[in-house]
C-alpha cells in the first residue's frame, strides 16, 4: 500500500491549501476551502466523487463557501 500522504484525496487537500492561499480564494479551513476541494476533486476524480464528498460535508455540518471561477486570464 502507498503511504497515506500520497493518497489522491490527501494530495488534493494539500493542493487546495496551496491554490487557496496563493490565489486568495481560500484561507485555512474556512468555508472557501471545502468549495475549492470539491472543485479539485470533481476535476481530478470525477463529479461522482465530488458529489459523495459534498454529501459527507453535509452530514458532518461542514460549511461550504463558494469559489468564483473567472474567465479573466490576464497574463495567461
Amino acid at each position: 500500500t502507498e503511504p497515506w500522504g500520497l493518497r489522491e484525496t490527501v494530495l488534493l487537500h494539500e493542493l487546495a491549501h496551496h491554490v487557496g492561499e496563493t490565489t486568495g480564494l481560500a484561507h485555512g479551513h474556512r468555508p472557501g476551502f471545502p468549495a475549492l476541494v470539491l472543485l479539485l476533486v470533481g476535476a481530478a476524480l470525477g463529479e461522482t466523487a465530488a458529489f459523495a464528498l459534498r454529501v459527507d460535508y453535509g452530514q458532518a455540518g461542514v460549511q461550504v463557501g463558494r469559489v468564483e471561477r473567472t474567465t479573466d486570464r490576464a497574463g495567461a
